[in-house]
């Protein structure tokens, strides 16, 4: 039985799917895709590391994707049926997503 995920999407301005961003009770986590540009790369490792500052200071990962669901690029808090959704998800647009943890 997988346990429900919740997630967001970070879409560059191009239109670009940038990469997906998790979290479960207790954890965060990013799904990555291979960015086609360096700003698209960039964009991401800003975003999940103040993800992960916002979760150092005690904001609870269902809280950490609420607040930055707002930002602009990001969509809105998504539900999927477990990880392995949000991963195939990456791995059909972009067949060498992988998955990176904390």
């Amino acid at each position: 039985m997988t346990t429900p995920v919740h997630y967001i999407t970070l879409t560059m301005p191009d239109g670009e799917i940038a990469g997906y961003f998790w979290a479960t009770a207790t954890d965060l986590g990013r799904v990555h895709r291979p960015a086609g540009s360096s700003s698209a790369h960039r964009a991401v490792r800003e975003l999940y590391s103040s993800m992960q500052d916002a979760h150092r200071r005690g904001l609870a990962p269902a809280g950490v994707l609420t607040l930055f669901s707002r930002e602009p690029g990001v969509g809105p808090v998504t539900e999927a049926p477990g990880l392995a959704a949000i991963e195939e998800t990456a791995r059909v647009a972009a067949p060498r997503g992988r998955v990176d943890e904390n």
